[in-house]
């Protein structure tokens, strides 16, 4: 007999999800790829969604690795022939963004704040 669980898809407890167009991922490609994304998920921004396309374009293969979180995009798209390389090649590229932002966030807001704040001290807190 079978339960209820036995008839959700894996997708409906992960915050990610892969598509695949004109393109059928071998299971093991499906795997690795499933398992890193997992591990991406940990690294991106809290409240994030992952998706994660791959389109056939003739004679290669488009991917492309996208994660929305509250205000902020990370992107890439890549072609090549081999879904597994293109994935490792996708991952570098957002995680490299991410690293980007995560080093630029706090910097980014000091920066405004100090600049509001001299521009205050030497107005002597009158608008200009």
């Amino acid at each position: 007999m079978k339960t209820l669980s036995d008839y959700l898809s894996s997708n409906f407890f992960e915050s990610f999800s892969i598509n695949e167009v004109g393109i059928k991922l071998n299971p093991s490609h499906l795997s690795k790829i499933r398992t890193r994304l997992q591990e991406l998920e940990a690294r991106a921004p809290a409240y994030s969604s992952i998706n994660l396309n791959f389109t056939n374009i003739g004679p290669y293969i488009q991917g492309q690795l996208t994660i929305n979180a509250a205000g902020k995009q990370f992107n890439s798209t890549i072609q090549g022939e081999d879904p597994w390389k293109i994935y490792k090649q996708l991952e570098a590229s957002v995680d490299h963004q991410i690293n980007q932002w995560k080093k630029n966030r706090f910097t980014n807001q000091f920066a405004e704040r100090f600049n509001d704040r001299q521009h205050q001290c030497l107005t002597g807190g009158y608008a200009v």
